[in-house]
C-alpha cells in the first residue's frame, strides 16, 4: 500500500509531495540544496535506531533516489528503513555501491536492525 502525501498549494489544489520534490529536484542548485539539507538532518538521526535512514541521508539522498540507483521501489527503501522486510547480501552490495560506501558499512547498518536474511 502506498501512501500519499499532499500539499496545498494555497490555492485550493493539492499536489503529490513526492511530485512537488521531484519538480525541486530537476533544477541543479535546489537538488543540491536539498541533498545538503539531508545531510545536515542526518546528523539529527539516532544512528542506534535508525543507522540506514542515517547513512543514506548523509550521502544526501532520498528514498527515491536510493531506489532508482538500486532498481527497487521508494516503498522497499521505506520499509527497509522501517524495519520491515529483509535485505539479502545482493541488495546489501548494491545498496553500498550506490551509497559509496563499503558493504560492510551498510551490513552494519542493517544487522543493527536485525534484518539480514540468509539466502
Amino acid at each position: 500500500m502506498k501512501t500519499s502525501v499532499s500539499h496545498s498549494t494555497g490555492k485550493g489544489r493539492f499536489v503529490n509531495i513526492d511530485d512537488l520534490v521531484s519538480d525541486w529536484e530537476k533544477d541543479p542548485e535546489t537538488a543540491q540544496a536539498l541533498a545538503d539539507t539531508r545531510k545536515r538532518l542526518a546528523a539529527e538521526i539516532p544512528e542506534e535506531k535508525f543507522p540506514f535512514t542515517r547513512l543514506r541521508m548523509e550521502q544526501g539522498l532520498s528514498q527515491r533516489q536510493l531506489a532508482s540507483l538500486v532498481g527497487k521501489e521508494q516503498s522497499y527503501i521505506a520499509r527497509i528503513e522501517k524495519g520491515d522486510g529483509n535485505v539479502t547480501v545482493n541488495t546489501i552490495n548494491a545498496l553500498a555501491k550506490a551509497l559509496g560506501v563499503p558493504a560492510e558499512q551498510v551490513f552494519m547498518a542493517f544487522h543493527k536492525r536485525s534484518l539480514i536474511a540468509v539466502s
